[in-house]
């Protein structure tokens, strides 16, 4: 057997793969093997700063936590995990066996430490850096009276983990605590308020460094210092300082100390609810007292909605497209499509067009419902907009084509159509059910089920009713396909005494019953033949309202409003029209009156309006460090601003700080583990940092500090560039972009030939070694070929030989299941990654002297190769295959792809860095000392997903065909999700079976996936007035929006505040170095550069200060603002003018004289 297949084995007895998953991951394995196997030899060269390949695989939870502190506990926590449903039970069993010794012995304090890191680890599903970083100490403390306690200390990295785990950090801390038999921890000890500290601290942070998630009461906080068994500490994390509570004996810093306070605010108090039901839920004592706390109100949810705007904080440019429950706002539509869940949500593929693409695939929007936020996906099986054109008319705009056409005709859209929300984000964020309006969906389930009640089949029912079975049938199984005529409807509705359809529903619960009788009383009827009728309407402004808010299509046709064609029909019919109304009867809603008038069941159309507003651009582009650098090699100052090594090299007087690396045999410098010039394993020298001498061991022997393996000296920068040039046999174009300093412990810099082929590649690197390429994240879990620009010959070679219906693929139009790692990339990364490959390909023969490894010539030669995607705040990579491309600005991929990388798609925007680049280039030694310096990096490869193991919120994903009727009952008593987990399927019920892979099914199709715009329009307009301009024309364009509010959310959250900070900065700013870049707090009395005489400027400008003043005041006598904002900006502006006092000319005495005559 080889290597690869006991690699294959193992990873079976993992989890459960169905059949043709076998062949997919044995050639993801072999390919990342064989890749693997060429990185290596080039490492065995010693070029770099290791001579092994530093990014280790890692198969699966158990694997990571075990590299991740390197003891040997995977056996034991498998074993655990499978004797759970969740990880919590575990990892407080592996926590309290690690502090007990069980793998190995380890002092007090240390066992403490490696018991909760690895505790949170498994809780963090071993992908981020929290254990490692989030944790800086966790120590046995005492209490003013003698007994021993817990102190747990935060950094500012323990954001990664997440609110929840963080929290749960303490509770794993407290199990530890209560095995080794530690006393309670005891706050106000030494006579200090250290209640009173905290709430200080965590106001200073509020106001003076950033915001957090949740706004905890003071009470809150002194209750939990009060009950929480283990004491919460931190490092200081910003400049921001105590001004009361200061020098307290068991705080050691009188700085913020943000990781702390994140963890007391956004973990233990704000997710308090969640917390307490998770310690329930596994029987922990000892923390009851969670459920006394308030709690924290969160931004933006329903709970705060009363007391702050859902569009407090609108951005400058960034469009408002529907405000909360407001008419004509986007309408709650429940369902997947195969591009939406996982928070992504659907709106009609018309939208952008009629819009000016002001928002476009991957653009993410702000929502009040079901959670945050989530990124923009097209669904064109939704319902449409519709919109009032200049000429009066109002039509449903059905189609691109009727959209591009009528585009610049639009005065107002009076409806947005549809947003479809799945059923998942819902259950995830534990929002209840608002009531559905009654769709086609819902509709055809009524059919089906009036059918098998009254008829038991569709043939015997169709004689009955006389319409054609296959109709029937139709209507059924493709209710977004094939609609019934509005007679047809009528027949089915009198004769299976089910409602009307909803194709022939209008948003009548926009108006109330007055104005419905009113419309009745001005309808005109004129019967064009059997089918047909034509309505006419006296043109008055109150008839026009009720016929906008309600949607019904019509035209102005010599001084009367025309509605026609099946609008007519139904209308007529729905009214009653033919009939007389009873003037005495009382009706409760509007149901009831139109049905009592119609003589058929009518539903309500209207669900709820989705408030929706942009957050940010989508993106895909070239990840650059700031400014962007091509090889991690120092130069000091001396390459000027752009930072150029070439410039660089010609200064002779050099100096930089680097490591130190001799040969022992030709005692040449060098900065490999091999001499370049000799051959011969090089080492590093150590030098004192005071005394400057060379030591052999770790400390010096006179100075007793200990010694480095770097120094600042004079290097020879020339000869290694001229060396490197000769190599590469390339000249590369000035600037060659390094580095002012290394912020790596050892300060080892990256080979000069690296950073040359980047630069004649056009490539930049980030601080690890690697290139990369930014994007959004967006779901798909189905596609079609003519989607993805593959072509059927090669997606067959990928494995994709059937569509979900088991019918070989034949044709482009074809709907398959997406392999759960495989990914759809953006086209604008086609040509980055070509040059990327290409790079790596010569890197390999000039630089390792090794064969070349991609050979790409053209973009399409990319598909079926390996990346990497990493997701920020953490230290796991998952391999992903490329099969496709996409014109949006998004990486396409499986719900799970995402999810293993701890993510969702609410906007978020990851990389991916092709496999053999991470292997080769990356190093540990590149990355920043400071805490936080792992964050961001490959450590670890997961090769393969296993969908136990991914964050949870994927397995809330629902996998249905359709949602059952019990469903959209559950909507009209607006349950909670989790009251019918029980008939809705979703992935956690497949979680023990093969099928967790495939048969995902969906709700809604779309045929669209991307549309030729690429950006939306806030990305492509160039100035701040152009985007006001364009935000503000869209609220004027949709009925949904008022202008007004757009414009005073953007007065203050975004121009207001910038104004009043760029004055404060303009009075506190620094003054920097032209030349050099040093930057001088105060001006000097010498108006020059202290270090090297350059000539200085101004950091902030009169300009940069002012730039919003005209704007703002401009909006705010142009709309309707509050008087208190106004005079706001009426004051700054008074305070600028005596901040830039208008200088007046002074005049000559001949000018003075003749003014005066």
């Amino acid at each position: 057997m080889t290597y690869n297949n006991k690699i294959i084995n193992r990873i079976n007895n993992i989890t459960s793969f169905p059949s043709h998953y076998q062949s997919y991951n044995k050639e993801i394995i072999d390919y990342l093997y064989s890749v693997h196997q060429i990185a290596t030899k080039s490492r065995e060269k010693g070029l770099d700063p290791s001579s092994v390949v530093e990014t280790e695989i890692a198969f699966d939870l158990a694997d990571r936590v075990e590299r991740m502190f390197d003891i040997p506990l995977a056996e034991r926590l498998r074993e655990l995990l499978n004797k759970e449903e969740r990880t919590e039970p575990a990892a407080l069993q592996l926590a309290e066996e690690v502090s007990l010794g069980k793998f190995g012995y380890l002092e007090r304090n240390e066992s403490l430490e490696k018991g909760v890191r690895v505790g949170l680890a498994v809780v963090t599903d071993g992908i981020t850096v929290a254990p490692l970083q989030g944790i800086s100490s966790v120590q046995e403390r005492k209490n003013e009276d003698g007994s021993d306690h817990i102190s747990v200390s935060f950094a500012g990295p323990i954001r990664s983990a997440g609110g929840t785990e963080a929290a749960f950090t303490l509770v794993i801390a407290d199990h530890i605590r209560k095995t080794l038999g530690l006393g309670h921890y005891k706050v106000n000890g030494y006579g200090d308020d250290e209640v009173g500290r905290y709430i200080e601290e965590l106001r200073i942070y509020e106001r003076e460094v950033s915001n957090f998630q949740f706004r905890v009461s003071d009470d809150d906080i002194k209750h939990m210092l009060t009950h929480i068994p283990v004491e919460v500490d931190g490092v200081e994390t910003d400049q921001a300082e105590i001004v009361v509570h200061h020098g307290l004996h068991r705080i050691k810093s009188d700085k913020v100390r943000g990781g702390a306070l994140r963890v007391i605010n956004d973990g233990l108090i704000g997710r308090s609810r969640k917390l307490f039901s998770l310690v329930k839920d596994l029987s922990i004592p000892g923390w009851d007292w969670l459920s006394d706390l308030e709690g924290g109100l969160q931004q933006d949810t329903e709970e705060t909605k009363a007391k702050t705007s859902h569009f407090q904080d609108v951005i400058s440019g960034r469009p408002v497209f529907s405000m909360p429950d407001k008419k004509g706002g986007f309408r709650l539509r429940y369902g997947r499509s195969y591009n939406t869940g996982l928070s992504a949500i659907g709106i009609h593929p018309i939208i952008p067009i009629i819009l000016d693409h002001a928002i476009v695939v991957g653009t993410q929007a702000k929502l009040n419902l079901p959670g945050k936020a989530g990124i923009i996906s097209f669904v064109d099986t939704i319902e449409p907009p519709i919109v009032l054109l200049k000429d009066g008319s109002v039509m449903k705009v059905t189609s691109s084509n009727i959209a591009i056409n009528i585009k610049k005709k639009i005065d107002k859209i009076l409806h947005l159509g549809d947003v479809l929300i799945s059923y998942g984000d819902f259950l995830e964020n534990n929002a209840k059910l608002p009531m559905s309006g009654y769709v086609e969906e819902w509709w055809a389930q009524d059919l089906a089920f009036a059918i098998k009640e009254k008829y038991n089949d569709i043939i015997h029912c169709s004689k009955k009713i006389n319409i054609d079975n296959q109709k029937l049938k139709q209507l059924v199984e493709n209710p977004f396909i094939y609609f019934p005529s509005i007679q047809d409807s009528i027949r089915i509705s009198t004769k299976l005494n089910i409602p009307l359809h909803p194709r022939y529903l209008y948003y009548w619960n926009n108006v109330n019953i007055s104005q419905i009788l009113l419309l009745r009383q001005n309808i005109t009827t004129k019967l064009i033949d059997k089918k047909n009728y034509s309505l006419t309407l006296s043109a008055n402004n109150k008839i026009k309202n009720i016929l906008e808010n309600i949607g019904i299509p019509h035209r102005l046709d010599n001084g009367f409003y025309l509605i026609e064609g099946e609008d007519a029909y139904s209308t007529f019919f729905t009214l009653g029209l033919k009939s007389k109304i009873n003037t005495n009867a009382k009706w409760k809603n509007i149901e009831e009156l139109l049905s009592s008038l119609s003589g058929l069941t009518i539903k309500r159309k209207k669900s709820i309006f989705i408030g929706l507003r942009m957050g940010r651009p989508e993106k895909a582009n070239i990840r650059k460090m700031k400014p962007p650098v091509h090889v991690l090699f120092p130069i000091s100052n001396s390459g000027g601003i752009r930072r150029d090594i070439i410039k660089a090299s010609k200064d002779d007087s050099l100096k930089i700080e680097i490591i130190t690396i001799i040969c022992p045999i030709c005692k040449s410098n060098s900065l490999g583990r091999i001499c370049n010039k000799c051959g011969e394993k090089t080492v590093i020298i150590k030098t004192c940092p005071r005394c400057k001498r060379e030591i052999k061991g770790k400390t010096c022997g006179s100075c007793k500090i200990n010694g480095l393996p770097y120094s600042y000296k004079q290097f020879p920068l020339q000869t290694l560039l001229s060396s490197a040039i000769k190599k590469i046999g390339y000249i590369p174009r000035p600037p060659l972009k390094g580095v002012k300093v290394l912020m790596n412990s050892t300060r080892i810099a990256e080979p000069l030939e690296k950073g040359i082929l980047r630069n004649k590649h056009n490539l930049s690197i980030y601080r690890d070694g690697t290139i990369r390429f930014d994007t959004t994240n967006a779901p798909l879990t189905h596609f079609r070929p003519n989607q993805i620009n593959t072509s059927i010959i090669d997606l067959i070679k990928k494995g994709y030989k059937f569509d979900i219906h088991g019918e070989p693929l034949k044709k482009d139009n074809q709907i398959l299941e997406l392999f759960v790692q495989d990914i759809i990339i953006p086209e604008s990364a086609k040509e980055h990654l070509l040059n990327t490959s290409n790079f790596l390909d010569e890197l390999l023969v000039k630089f390792y002297d090794h064969d070349s490894y991609y050979n790409l010539k053209k973009n399409e030669d990319l598909l079926g190769h390996l990346v990497v995607g990493l997701a920020p705040h953490t230290s796991v990579g998952i391999i992903g295959r490329i099969i496709g491309f996409t014109k949006s600005h998004v990486c396409y991929a499986h719900p799970l792809w995402h999810s293993a990388k701890r993510r969702d798609c609410d906007g978020d925007e990851d990389t991916i860095i092709l496999l053999l680049d991470v292997l080769l280039n990356f190093s540990k030694e590149y990355l920043p000392i400071q805490i936080g310096g792992l964050m961001d990096a490959p450590l670890l490869i997961q090769p393969i997903i296993i969908p136990k193991e991914v964050q949870r919120q994927a397995h809330n994903i629902d996998i249905m065909n359709k949602y059952p009727l019990d469903f959209y009952k559950a909507t009209l008593e607006e349950k909670f999700p989790k009251e019918i987990s029980n008939v809705m399927e979703i992935v956690r019920n497949r979680l023990d079976g093969d099928s967790q892979f495939y048969n995902f099914y969906f709700t809604h199709d779309t045929n669209v996936l991307s549309i030729d715009e690429k950006k939306c329009q806030y990305s492509t307009l160039k100035t701040l007035n152009e985007k006001l301009d364009m935000q503000i024309e869209i609220a004027k364009k949709i009925n949904a929006v008022n202008p007004n509010e757009v414009v005073s959310s953007v007065l203050n959250t975004h121009l207001l505040p910038d104004l009043i900070g760029n004055m404060k900065a303009y009075t506190s700013q620094s003054f920097r170095c032209k030349k050099c870049g040093k930057s001088h707090r105060r001006f000097p009395l010498k108006p020059v550069c202290t270090k090297c005489g350059g000539e200085l400027q101004a950091t902030v400008t009169r300009g940069s200060v002012e730039k919003y003043l005209k704007i703002a005041l401009t909006l705010s006598e142009t709309y309707d603002v509050d008087n208190y904002l106004y005079s706001r900006l009426k004051l700054i502006s008074e305070e600028l003018k005596s901040l830039f006092p208008i200088k007046e000319e002074q005049l000559e005495l001949t000018q003075y004289l003749e003014n005066k005559e």
